[in-house]
């Protein structure tokens, strides 16, 4: 088996820390701060993910110079029971609270996060038609909705939803959907879950995302409520943090996660003479890239150099792990 590792060397699997801001005022204000502060004190790279109309109303002006730097996806335009089904309604609402969030930061957002995670086909549909890059609504497993309780899609993996548009086909979306990694926050705590059962499933889960090479996108929201809320949130963000830190795992923004894996998509391989041909067809370079070669119960992995778009490289396999010709 020959195929392309999942992620940029020397990285076995990749987690992001994401915040959503709910619509309060408390989150947009004071919570926003303390949220800022923790994210400056640990320095990991975070994606925000703020509603359009609470951060239209609430967002001040020195909050959103601190944002500059910092990743931030859309959280839906009001979080408010928003409409998913209706394929063209969703779109609508799709586009609007971009644009309201988009003329708030000044810049251009690409990454879509669906309120209370609810979500749907004409979600898909909505996200593809709209041109949102990424999304973040379908959770690996659904802990915290009881009306969705034990779904999920079961990936801990980028993948593209299949998107029906009416021809009898299907296709792959457009938009890159990067699975949330459960559980949700502190959601467990006001289910009755003890502090100390809660950290035992993240580092649970943590230590089976990083063995199975996989993508932890956890969340942890800011304040919501009040300062005793924030105070139980920032705790749990240092926590998460110290989890995800770890040399093997590469702790990156959603949006710096859905560019590589785009550029990983476009390489292609084919077995030539026991040496393994590597072309980049898409229009971005790439580097970090690795070629895995599985033979025997054993596995062989080739760095890739930088590859421009549009080029092509033959790795050489060595002779103890030699392939037979295509």
């Amino acid at each position: 088996l020959v195929r392309v590792a999942r992620w940029p060397a020397p990285y076995q699997a990749a987690a992001s820390l994401t915040h959503d801001v709910e619509p309060r005022r408390f989150a947009y204000t004071r919570g926003m701060e303390r949220l800022l502060d923790a994210i400056e004190t640990t320095g990991h790279p975070a994606t925000l993910g703020l509603v359009a109309g609470p951060a239209t109303r609430y967002l001040r002006e020195d909050a959103i110079r601190r944002l500059v730097p910092r990743r931030v996806l859309c959280h839906g335009l009001e979080h408010r029971g928003e409409q998913v089904w209706g394929k063209h309604r969703v779109a609508v609402t799709l586009e609007k609270a971009r644009v309201r969030l988009e003329r708030k930061l000044g810049r251009a957002v690409v990454g879509y996060r669906s309120p209370r995670l609810d979500r749907s086909p004409d979600l898909a549909w909505a996200l593809d038609r709209a041109g949102f890059r990424y999304d973040s609504s379908y959770p690996d497993v659904d802990r915290e909705n009881m009306a969705n309780f034990g779904r999920g899609v079961r990936l801990n993996v980028p993948y593209r939803p299949l998107i029906d548009d009416g021809d009898g086909r299907l296709r792959p979306s457009r938009c890159l959907e990067l699975p949330l990694t459960a559980p949700d926050c502190i959601q467990p705590l006001f289910a009755g879950e003890s502090h100390e059962r809660l950290r035992q499933t993240i580092e649970s889960k943590t230590a089976y995302v990083a063995a199975t090479g996989g993508m932890y996108v956890a969340l942890v929201h800011g304040g919501v409520f009040d300062e005793r809320d924030a105070d139980l949130r920032m705790e749990h963000l240092e926590f998460v943090y110290h989890q995800l830190r770890r040399a093997d795992v590469w702790l990156a923004g959603m949006e710096d996660i859905a560019d590589w894996w785009c550029r990983r998509e476009a390489l292609k391989l084919s077995v030539k003479n026991s040496a393994i041909h590597v072309t980049n067809t898409g229009t971005q370079p790439i580097a970090g890239a690795r070629v895995v070669v599985e033979r025997d119960g054993g596995e062989c992995v080739l760095n890739v150099p930088p590859l421009p778009a549009g080029a092509q490289i033959a790795l050489v396999v060595p002779r103890s792990r030699a392939l037979p010709a295509a």
